[in-house]
């Protein structure tokens, strides 16, 4: 990308053709930070879909955990009625 305009236009001002390589270089730099955001945002939903993974397996292991405390109880209720 290039910086470096004339500086040549009448009374110190740019000049058309300098005008005109400022607009291509923002153009070319916007084109550049919307391809960066969309392949960040693109990273961030697929880290948020690996979360909401590992949250919905912590969820089954945990009633997994609960249904075993409940066996085990039940378990030990009938070795050792009170």
């Amino acid at each position: 990308m290039s910086i470096n305009y004339s500086g040549h236009g009448v009374g110190g001002r740019l000049s058309v053709s300098d005008v005109e390589a400022i607009m291509i270089d923002l153009l070319t730099m916007q084109q550049m930070h919307t391809a960066e955001f969309h392949a960040i945002k693109s990273r961030m939903e697929r880290t948020d879909a690996a979360i909401d993974s590992v949250n919905a397996r912590l969820d089954s292991v945990e009633r997994r955990l609960d249904d075993l405390l409940i066996s085990m109880s039940q378990l030990l209720n009938w070795a050792n009625p009170r």
